[in-house]
């Protein structure tokens, strides 16, 4: 397109279309179309009707507000009407208005004709990104009331498991104390009252720790739970896991080794003595009696190395990515041989990254049973020497 003046006190054509193709809002187009000397032209007036694919019809003219003009435009047959389109699609039209003196010019004529194509485009991609700016903020606004309610639901659930922990823990403490008490009179009772009151103190006893295991692992997703990390005696800590266990492994007459390399570490006890008991009580309950269990624990690249290993039934491969998971039971629940709620993996992971670390599991020598292995990090030169080390072999603990 030549460089073809629009009038004397105007812009030119190709600054017309530069302009309208830089626009980057509707406003920016309309300001470029007032820039038009409609004298100069012989042009009575310009009407801009604009569709969007949303919302309501737009009109600007050209004088400014003018609704003679308009009802001209759909009259007048002296009038020059461009469609303005793109891919089948109307976003409007452009009517020109010559004056009554103005005689007929084909080159003029065809320039309007590009400007509406030129129109077309720029109005499609101010549009477009409106139309993704305004999706955009529904998703936000969407986004928005989906995280408010997900976070008065966390804080129902919150209140809720407080609510259920203390109103279970309740009775429990009176089961057990009374229990208790029952059990230093037991020499009066006879021996199948005394085997039913163990049977319920036991059976207490492993609830209340249900209860702090679910409590505890709801506390640590929140990160309300803080570590209490101390220099810790390693081979004390295993030791009073294993005594906890002792009669499980002397029922079942378990092969139990322990190889202890480091002396201390640091980390917290209380946590990390539950996140063994899990993972050796699940050693104890899921090898047949005259199997193998053991514990190692030992030095590795910036940190300590502690693995709980087994010759029981093992874990699929295709099911040790499911055994983290809260609540997560690879047998059928009706079924099962195994009594669980499954959140003692889960928590034993939680407490595992809280310090830093890593824990996985794989499957045992020559295929047989599962090893668990925990890594959990440690400041230079804080790791306990050999001097501590332990290697000793059991049967039957």
């Amino acid at each position: 397109m030549k460089k073809t003046s629009l009038g004397t006190k105007g812009i030119d054509y190709l600054t017309l279309c530069y302009r309208i193709v830089k626009a980057k809002e509707k406003d920016e187009i309309l300001q470029a179309l007032k820039l038009i000397p409609l004298e100069d032209l012989g042009l009575e007036g310009l009407v801009l009707i604009m569709e969007p694919p949303w919302g309501d019809k737009e009109i600007f003219t050209l004088p400014f507000s003018n609704p003679e003009l308009l009802k001209m435009a759909g009259e007048t047959e002296r009038r020059w009407r461009f469609t303005i389109e793109l891919e089948n699609t109307t976003l409007g039209h452009l009517i020109v208005l010559p004056s009554k003196s103005t005689k007929a010019n084909l080159e003029k004529k065809k320039a309007w004709q590009i400007i509406a194509k030129i129109l077309a485009a720029s109005l499609e991609k101010i549009w477009k990104k409106k139309e993704l700016s305004q999706k955009l903020q529904a998703m936000e606004k969407e986004l928005l009331e989906t995280v408010k309610e997900l976070k008065k639901n966390k804080e129902i659930q919150a209140t809720l498991m407080k609510r259920v922990a203390h109103e279970l823990r309740t009775p429990l403490h009176s089961i057990i104390g009374f229990s208790q008490i029952l059990k230093e009179e037991r020499s009066k009772l006879p021996p199948h009252t005394q085997n039913c009151l163990n049977h319920i103190l036991e059976k207490a006893k492993e609830m209340k720790e249900t209860i702090e295991d679910i409590t505890l692992l709801w506390e640590m997703k929140k990160e309300e739970e803080k570590l209490r990390i101390e220099n810790t005696k390693l081979h004390p800590l295993v030791e009073d896991v294993l005594e906890t266990l002792s009669p499980s492994i002397l029922e079942k007459d378990l092969n139990l080794k322990r190889d202890i390399e480091v002396s201390y570490a640091l980390l917290d006890r209380d946590k990390i003595h539950r996140a063994l008991h899990h993972l050796l009580s699940n050693a104890v309950k899921f090898t047949p009696p005259g199997g193998k269990i053991g514990v190692e624990v030992k030095k590795t690249p910036g940190g300590i190395k502690i693995s709980v290993w087994d010759t029981g039934t093992g874990i699929p491969p295709e099911h040790m990515e499911e055994i983290w998971e809260p609540f997560k039971q690879l047998e059928d629940p009706l079924t099962r041989k195994y009594q669980g709620v499954g959140v003692g993996l889960p928590l034993v992971r939680r407490i595992v990254t809280a310090h830093g670390g890593d824990i996985w599991v794989e499957q045992g020598e020559c295929g047989k049973g599962a090893r668990f292995v925990m890594i959990i990090p440690q400041p230079p030169r804080k790791i306990g020497g050999h001097d501590g080390r332990t290697n000793q072999d059991s049967g039957g603990r």
